[in-house]
């Protein structure tokens, strides 16, 4: 039980964590977070999602 409310936790910090990106079509810089996002220059839907890999946390 405490794991699971713990994921749930974790999918709502990352639900509010955002970060600049590049669209990888017209490469323009935007504020995106993790789920579904529109690059706001060329309207290219974007669905972004964490890697679910313990391994990425090396080095905090």
């Amino acid at each position: 039980m405490k794991i699971k409310m713990a994921e749930i936790h974790v999918k709502q910090l990352l639900s509010k964590l955002k970060f600049k990106f590049e669209c990888p079509k017209c490469h323009h810089k935007f504020e995106a977070k993790f789920g579904k996002n529109e690059c706001p220059n060329c309207q290219t839907i974007l669905q972004l999602e964490p890697k679910n890999d313990w391994g990425n946390l090396r080095g905090l």
